[in-house]
């Protein structure tokens, strides 16, 4: 039901855009494009051309626009149809428990997994490294869990907090990472930081949200003792090998670590690739120990 509404509010936000667009059109100015279509679509970039007497071309960025628009859609939603009374994995109706988050459904596909697990790769089940990681080098984690696959009501959360900005998805993930959270001492949690030009973009940091839900939980406090002083591409489109690379020396620590322990906190692991950039950095200023745990972990070519 909420994705009819949302449908439904969508298109008259095109129709809307289309006679602003065509009442400028008849005002001298020539737009080829539909501004607010392109950001729906998720274009990066519109070359947006106006002729004014001086001929001048401009390069409108979407990306901005394509987020406030989104923001303000939900928040049009949440007012005709409050997220209180909606699964916030599937939208489903929720008429009898309003105070819950999930539906009974999701709930029940919503499984912590168990530990042990293994510190180079996180894979369950091991309480030393797996075989295959017997073989590798050792990285600067000195290990790493994740609370669920991801997969099911799990990838529904994660993609919620990350890409809707369904904050409430970050107390459901904490909860499951509570199950796995390593019994030993830390200082401080430390989300994996975004890059400010796509914190902006995005408005937030997903990592920062789940850390201060597990946070609450366990009485750790958190810490924003990194900064990513490099933007990088996404990591969902490399290889292995690619994603090292591409996180290389793209992270700086910004107060006094040393000989602190540090739980490292990011929604997704995969290779582990960012979190040991991160591991990296604190350990060059001092960190005694970098633990990193995520909400999820995926394969290559899942995280998307």
């Amino acid at each position: 039901m909420r994705e009819a509404i949302q449908s439904v509010v969508l298109t008259a936000v095109r129709n809307v855009s289309d006679k602003i667009t065509n009442w400028i059109a008849s005002h001298t100015y020539i737009l080829p494009a539909n501004i607010l279509a392109l950001a729906m679509t998720g274009w990066s970039t519109a070359n947006i051309q106006f002729s004014t007497g001086w001929n001048t071309s401009i390069h409108w960025s979407t990306k901005a626009m394509m987020s406030k628009i989104q923001r303000f859609l939900r928040k049009l939603l949440d007012f005709f149809y409050p997220p209180t009374a909606v699964c916030i994995a599937c939208g489903a109706l929720r008429v009898d428990e309003l105070h819950v988050q999930l539906c009974a459904r999701c709930a029940d596909d919503l499984h912590p997994r168990s530990a042990p697990f293994c510190p180079r790769c996180g894979k369950a089940g091991w309480s030393m490294e797996c075989p295959e990681c017997a073989l590798i080098k050792p990285d600067a984690l000195d290990s790493r869990c994740a609370a669920f696959l991801y997969q099911g009501t799990a990838r529904k959360l994660v993609q919620a907090l990350k890409y809707e900005s369904v904050s409430a998805a970050s107390r459901s993930l904490a909860e499951g990472m509570m199950q796995v959270l390593p019994e030993e001492p830390f200082d401080a949690i430390v989300p994996v930081p975004l890059h400010r030009v796509r914190q902006k973009q995005r408005g937030f940091n997903q990592a920062e949200l789940l850390g201060g839900a597990l946070s609450a939980l366990c009485d750790i406090p958190m810490c924003n003792a990194l900064s990513r002083t490099r933007a990088t591409p996404s990591q969902t489109q490399f290889s292995k090998e690619e994603r090292a690379a591409n996180v290389q020396a793209a992270f700086t620590v910004g107060m006094p670590v040393e000989g602190l322990s540090f739980l490292l906190l990011d929604d997704v692991l995969t290779t582990s690739s960012t979190a040991n950039a991160c591991a990296e950095a604190l350990k060059a200023a001092g960190a005694a120990k970098v633990v990193m745990i995520a909400a999820a972990q995926a394969g290559i070519g899942e995280d998307g």
